[in-house]
């Protein structure tokens, strides 16, 4: 599962946590937490949401573990979206 697959999963990841930081950002004690491979945490969130199989799961946390950084900018890229989706809303309701 490497390459484009991979690349579109780790997509639908960002999408899948985009809504866990509502314009807050990641802070340092986080992106150190997966930088030592800590990632149990978010396969469980990944695993709640039923978009992904027992399989893409256990690949994710195998990836993570042996690449964080894979994880560090699925999660970046996916608090890129939760604030630009922010921004537009808020340019929504002020017009």
């Amino acid at each position: 599962m490497m390459g484009s697959s991979f690349t579109a999963l780790q997509s639908l990841v960002s999408a899948a946590l985009c809504g866990e930081f509502d314009g807050r950002g990641l802070d340092d004690d986080l992106l150190d937490r997966i930088r030592e491979a800590n990632v149990d945490e978010w396969v469980e969130q990944l695993e709640y949401t039923g978009l992904f199989t027992d399989l893409e799961l256990a690949f994710l946390r195998s990836e993570w573990q042996a690449h964080p950084e894979q994880l560090v900018t699925a999660l970046l890229d996916g608090a890129y979206e939760s604030a630009l989706l922010g921004d537009r809303s808020a340019r929504h309701h002020a017009a």
